[in-house]
């Protein structure tokens, strides 16, 4: 229960600073580049917001020094780490690698045939330039 109490702390922590700060939810999810969600999410103890827990630990470890807070005082990493160690979807970046790796073989397989067509036209046509020239020196 130790790490639902810090967690709580730390929320706590970080509500009551941007209030003594004069700081708007609005304003601070400006600053940060953090949507109103996120947060009220880490005020909240609620860090449903984010893709992984990596994403809420640097999350909340940017808005606590943001906010002046000695981030050294919360065992941030483990903390969020405890409340999901295996997240039941699928992580932003697996999803991207998935997209890259898609690409990469449509462009082996997909592009190959146009790149050689494109390489046969452009011999092509440097053969005829090539042609037109030595008719036109010849003739």
């Amino acid at each position: 229960m130790e790490r639902d109490n810090t967690l709580s702390e730390l929320a706590t922590a970080l509500r009551t600073a941007r209030n003594l700060r004069g700081l708007s939810i609005e304003e601070t999810s400006k600053l940060l580049l953090m949507s109103d969600k996120q947060i009220v999410g880490l005020e909240n103890d609620d860090h449903s917001h984010f893709y992984t827990p990596y994403f809420a630990e640097k999350a909340t470890t940017s808005y606590a020094e943001f906010l002046g807070l000695d981030t050294s005082l919360y065992k941030i990493a483990p903390i969020i780490s405890a409340l999901n160690p295996d997240p039941p979807h699928t992580p932003l970046h697996s999803k991207g690698q998935q997209r890259i790796s898609a690409l990469k073989a449509h462009i082996r397989f997909g592009l190959a045939p146009i790149a050689w067509i494109c390489l046969g036209f452009l011999v092509t046509v440097a053969l005829f330039a090539t042609l037109q020239l030595l008719r036109t020196i010849r003739g």
